[in-house]
């Protein structure tokens, strides 16, 4: 599980340069990872927050290659 951004950054650098990167849901579907945006946390606290990777749904359902 890929739970903060190191984590995140040490599986990256594992990875191919010049790849696709997408997200993929349990049905397969695809989804083009749009940026990286700071979330409110949603509690009292407007200094809680957290990274979330915006995604964006392909019209298609699968991303064109």
């Amino acid at each position: 599980m890929i739970s903060n951004t190191r984590i995140l950054a040490k599986e990256l650098s594992n990875l191919s340069l010049e790849t696709f990167l997408l997200c993929v849901d349990d049905e397969g579907r695809e989804y083009i990872i749009e940026s990286i945006i700071k979330q409110n946390m949603h509690c009292d606290s407007d200094s809680n927050w957290c990274y979330a990777l915006k995604i964006k749904k392909s019209n298609a359902g699968c991303i064109k290659r």
